[in-house]
């Protein structure tokens, strides 16, 4: 919590509104540290429950779902009891109820109130309490509707806007889509709205005079700021049943030297094993020999130098790719870092920079944008920079790593224990669990998986948290079973074992 303190000047930094991905997402990171769905439909429940105080002394009737939207309902009513005539309608009945928490506020809620259930014969019964009723709230479904709804739902929302009572709709008005804000066959016409911990970004009253607050939920503002499990999901695209090796992904891996032939093959295989149906390495003759006989798995383009030159750039680029990773395992000499630099203006694709293209960035940084993710360590931050971070505190690492990203428009990385992610607008802190990670070439398997996620998902930003999330849980994961003890080799293989939880098979 005290860490919590010490991040709130950077909560600026997180999205104003939230989109329905961005909802699921920060669910899953809430889980991930121990806010379940029952805490959280509690905490809002008590939210909608202190946003109606004044309303004491009234008839409300809350007309619930069976879903979590429904779940928050219930629990409003039930901190209401005391302060006002609570009625309850459940649309459709217990047994429809999948929904744990759902389930959970229904039985507490029955134990001490009679819930009425509306049937699709009961409509007119729902009329009855509409019109009894001094306030409406409508908890019936939020962001999770998919589709069109059906009669039943289209009419229960009719009889509640031709009420002519106060409504007050919880999270999304039912029936709007919470991302288009377009209604559905029928959607409530709501006089308020109480959004969950933020407004939604296309959801607005359509009510003239209608008015909107935000239900708190108990979690500091704060805690958005760190990378979960919910940003593997945002940068994570479905997979085709129909699938070919090109459409989950080609990553260009442009590295080696005659010193360094393991680093391009680290990332590549990381590339691999995050989900990418197609990999290339581009590398000179003195690192790709011995390349080629690594894995039958990776495709090996031999450039005819001992190093990368200018005269094989216009090669490089004519690999089929979607996305590369530039430097590892490249040398420093000045024809190398102007080959590199002149490889980056002439590339299009995003691109992952790391070690020796870090070096040749710090020569021109011109050069980057938007589609760029840079990946130094505090030593080649400062290289980039003339900033030394070495041993400072976290909250001093955040500002700089922002100012930079900000002043040359790309997606920064600033690895350590505690990874800073920015792209200027947004940030993320990765929270690792060990040092397990402190050994060489598990930044080029990051790199990789960045390159990975960027073959196959649009936003930069969100392609880099979902690799450092995942990475640094690889590593965590390897420590319980090896301690200080890992290898690179050991953190690529471990990669499935994090990203399956997350596969995704779209079927035709």
């Amino acid at each position: 919590m005290r860490m919590m303190q010490g991040l709130k000047e950077f909560t600026k930094f997180t999205k104003g509104a939230l989109d329905i991905r961005d909802v699921y997402a920060l669910n899953a990171n809430l889980h991930a540290i121990g806010m379940n769905e029952r805490l959280l439909i509690e905490n809002a429940g008590s939210g909608v429950a202190h946003a109606l105080r004044g309303n004491d002394g009234k008839k409300i009737l809350f007309v619930c779902g069976t879903g979590g939207k429904g779940a928050i309902g219930m629990c409003a009513a039930r901190h209401m009891l005391d302060r006002a005539d609570v009625s309850v309608a459940l649309v459709r009945n217990r047994a429809a109820i999948t929904n744990d928490a759902a389930a959970f506020n229904y039985g507490l809620l029955s134990s001490i109130l009679q819930v009425q259930e509306i049937d699709e014969n009961g409509v007119g019964k729902l009329d009855l309490l509409v019109k009894s009723a001094d306030v409406v709230v409508e908890a019936l479904v939020g962001i999770g509707l998919k589709g069109r709804l059906s009669k039943f739902m289209a009419d229960v929302i009719k009889a509640i806007n031709q009420s002519g009572k106060h409504v007050i709709s919880i999270e999304v008005p039912a029936g709007m889509h919470a991302d288009t804000g377009l209604p559905n066959i029928a959607s409530i016409k709501a006089d308020e709205l109480f959004s969950i911990y933020k407004n939604k970004k296309t959801v607005q009253c359509k009510k003239p005079g209608c008015k909107s607050s935000i239900i708190d939920i108990g979690m500091p503002a704060a805690m958005e700021l760190i990378a979960g499990p919910g940003d593997v999901m945002l940068a994570t695209e479905p997979r085709s049943i129909n699938a070919n090796k090109y459409d989950t992904g080609a990553v260009l891996v442009v590295g080696g030297s005659a010193e360094y032939h393991g680093a391009p093959l680290l990332s590549a295989f990381a590339a691999l094993r995050t989900g990418s149906g197609y990999v290339t390495i581009a590398a000179p003759k003195s690192a790709a020999i011995k390349l080629k006989e690594k894995s039958p798995n990776l495709a090996v383009r031999v450039l005819p130098n001992s190093a990368i030159t200018s005269d094989d750039v216009a090669t490089i680029c004519s690999i089929r790719h979607d996305s590369v990773a530039v430097g590892s395992g490249m040398s420093v000499t000045k024809e190398s870092l102007d080959t590199i630099l002149e490889f980056i203006k002439r590339c299009n694709t995003p691109m992952v920079l790391d070690a020796a293209a870090l070096r040749a960035v710090a020569l021109d940084k011109s050069v980057l944008n938007g589609r760029m993710v840079l990946t130094p360590h505090e030593g080649e931050f400062e290289a980039l920079t003339g900033i030394n971070l070495d041993h400072s505190a976290l909250h001093e690492r955040i500002r700089a790593a922002i100012r930079f990203a900000r002043s040359y428009k790309c997606t920064l990385v600033l690895k350590g224990n505690e990874t800073v992610v920015t792209n200027g607008k947004l940030l993320k802190i990765n929270m690792a669990a060990s040092p397990a990670l402190a050994t060489m070439g598990t930044g080029d398997a990051l790199s990789g998986m960045i390159a990975s996620y960027l073959s196959r998902h649009k936003d930069v930003f969100e392609c880099a948290v979902a690799a450092v999330h995942a990475h640094a849980k690889a590593g965590d994961l390897l420590s319980m079973q090896k301690g200080m003890h890992i290898t690179a080799t050991d953190v690529v293989e471990a990669i499935p074992d994090v990203l399956r939880l997350f596969d995704i098979v779209e079927k035709m």
